[in-house]
């Protein structure tokens, strides 16, 4: 799977290491294992850069790590590869919680009435529309009660989206 054609994978690794995570991930997936010296050439940065990333995808990890004697210069290597299993796992979870959040908000919307004025400025409770006397605050129209039941479908739908993608990682 391409990393940009999933944007919650895009997100779940900008938020652990960063833009050049992408790289890295996308560089692991091809090359399968590398050397973090091999990878800060590849990707035209520094070694401590490099590096700083590959720390911080393996503190979650997504990344790990082989140390093995270079034969040529006798020095310590260390090459890193890909725990995919790991990252699908982050990234079920991230789907999970998005969900679980998706249903609250499904929830809210089909057991409150809500009111909103015809500019859409605000969209309230009825407790709150009735304590506003049924005016907006921004924009002072009438608050009249709205049809969500488009809003509980477009919800309903992602969060079959959400789920058919999980199912499609596990």
């Amino acid at each position: 799977m391409e990393i940009f054609a999933d944007p919650m994978l895009v997100e779940v690794l900008t938020g652990i290491g960063g833009l050049k995570s992408l790289d890295v991930v996308r560089i692991l997936r091809t090359k399968g294992e590398i050397s973090d010296y091999n990878l800060a050439q590849v990707m035209g940065l520094s070694w401590n850069k490099a590096r700083g990333i590959l720390y911080r995808l393996y503190d979650r990890n997504v990344v790990g790590f082989e140390k093995r004697k270079d034969e040529k210069t006798e020095k310590l290597m260390y090459y890193w590869r890909l725990n995919e299993a790991k990252l699908s796992h982050i990234l079920v979870e991230r789907r999970r919680q998005t969900i679980n959040i998706l249903r609250e908000k499904l929830m809210h919307e089909t057991h409150e009435n809500l009111f909103s004025c015809d500019t859409g400025c605000t969209r309230v409770p009825f407790e709150n529309a009735f304590e506003m006397e049924f005016s907006c605050p921004d924009c002072g129209d009438r608050l009249d009660m709205v049809d969500n039941s488009f809003v509980a479908e477009e919800i309903n739908s992602y969060i079959d989206h959400m789920e058919e993608a999980i199912s499609s990682w596990t």
